[in-house]
């Protein structure tokens, strides 16, 4: 006696093919975003942080910031101070503060969000600080990324700072 083979129907395979392609096209999309928003460097033992340019002049025109004499005298104004005294430095770094589509620190103060962000505040501030210290820009990158961490590929979360 042989055995008989069961073949699945038609409409079976076909649900199971598409699953597949469905799967797939999730994978490669998810890969791309985050390719496309943590700047990938040439191998994962790199640290990952968030976007930043790399040259002030990739980032002109640099966006308008708000008028820092709007805001009451403290951190908030000194920060908005700091954004349109110092545009190419905070160009090219990055903003840990997590709203998306955020291209660099210097984007954060354009409108009134880094009024309500604290990490923006203290990053533009560290970097005013560093910068009077005769640092460059990729020390003061350094610096903010060792303090506020780095970011997981996989998980999108800090993995070391704060």
């Amino acid at each position: 006696m042989r055995a008989r083979v069961i073949r699945p129907a038609f409409g079976e395979s076909r649900f199971v093919i598409g699953l597949s392609a469905t799967t797939l096209f999730l994978f490669f999309a998810w890969t791309i975003y985050m390719r496309y928003y943590f700047q990938y460097p040439s191998t994962l033992d790199d640290p990952l942080v968030p976007p930043y340019f790399k040259q002030a002049e990739d980032a002109k025109p640099f966006p308008k910031t708000l008028d820092p004499s709007q805001f009451l005298p403290g951190e908030i104004q000194e920060a908005y101070s700091i954004a349109r005294e110092m545009p190419d430095v905070l160009a090219r770094q990055p903003s840990y503060c997590r709203r998306p589509a955020m291209p660099s620190l210097l984007h954060c103060f354009k409108n009134l969000e880094a009024t309500n962000c604290e990490i923006c505040v203290e990053e533009a501030r560290l970097a005013g600080q560093l910068i009077h210290q005769g640092k460059s820009a990729p020390e003061i990158r350094a610096a903010i990324v060792q303090r506020y961490g780095v970011v997981s590929a996989r998980t999108g979360r800090l993995i070391r700072g704060r």
